[in-house]
Order: structure tokens, then sequence, then C-alpha cells
């Protein structure tokens, strides 16, 4: 009998400590994706303001940022106001560098040639949507994964290979 208590209570905790202990990185920038997508989208409809998603493809790094500036409006550098209270610094709570050995190879917006060098910036509207666009990134070992973001959709699709529009 105590046996099989015990096998019973292995066989609902070994699972949990699978997911919650022994983590992959990959598994820890895709958390990171999902659970950043759906707050930037639900921040941008109740805050009324156009929240971005920045991809900066140099440094491997994804960062939330507030638009100060209407985007037709701007040149050059476009100022942007941190998630931090509305103060203008470094965005260090709501930023990603990616793990060591992997890297951003690309993000593409349908009808656009994808940018594949410096800093993409995914906009998510005051009306709850954002742009459609596929982030690709490849990890240690070379595999490629892409994260889609729909318009419409909270979620994020997560391809585990390059996909295209």
């Amino acid at each position: 009998m105590v046996i099989t208590l015990i096998s019973v209570m292995m066989f609902f905790a070994v699972p949990r400590l699978n997911t919650t202990l022994l983590t992959s990185d990959s598994r820890r920038v895709s958390t990171w994706m999902v659970l950043t997508v759906k707050a930037l989208k639900q921040k941008s409809l109740r805050e009324q303001r156009t929240h971005l998603l920045q991809v900066d493809l140099e440094k491997h790094k994804l960062t939330s940022a507030v638009e100060t500036k209407a985007p037709e409006a701007s040149e050059g550098k476009e100022a942007f106001e941190e998630l931090n209270g509305g103060k203008e610094q470094a965005a260090k709570s709501e930023a990603l560098e990616l793990p060591k050995g992997f890297r951003l190879t690309e993000v593409a917006f349908p009808g656009k040639t994808p940018i594949s060098s410096g800093i993409a910036e995914i906009r998510f509207y005051p009306k709850g949507y954002s742009d459609h666009v596929l982030i690709h990134m490849e990890d240690s070992t070379g595999d490629r994964i892409s994260f889609e973001i729909e318009p419409f959709l909270q979620q994020v699709q997560i391809h585990n290979s390059d996909v295209a529009f």
C-alpha cells in the first residue's frame, strides 16, 4: 500500500520537477516572448498608448517600451519612455538578453523585406491589436525557432523551423 501511494505521488511530482527545475534556455526565451506579447497587448489597450517590442538584431536583445512620438511624425531616432513609471532609463526589467549561443536572425513583416540587422520595432496599438510579424531565432545547437505574433490574437505561435509569410 505504501509503495502504491509513493508511486502515485511520484507520478504527479516528476513532470512538475521536469518543467520547473530543468528548464532549458529556449523554453525561457519562449516563455518570456509569450508573456511579454500578451502583456503588451493588454497594456496598450488599457493605457490607450502604443507600446513597442524592440528587437535588437545586433545585440540579440528584446526590449519593451512605450512610444512617445507618433511614428509618422518622427524622424531619425525616436524617443521612448520606458515602461518603468514613465521615466526615461534603461529597460532592465522589461528586457531579455538572449542566452549565450542564441541569436536573432531576422524579423519579417508581411509584404516587406525582412530585417536582418539593426533594430526592428513591433507595435502594439491602443485598440488591442498588433503588427503581424515573424521573429526568427537560432539556438546554440543550430535549431531554428520562429515566433509568430498575430495581430488579433493574444498568444504567440511558436514554430520549430523557419516559416515565411
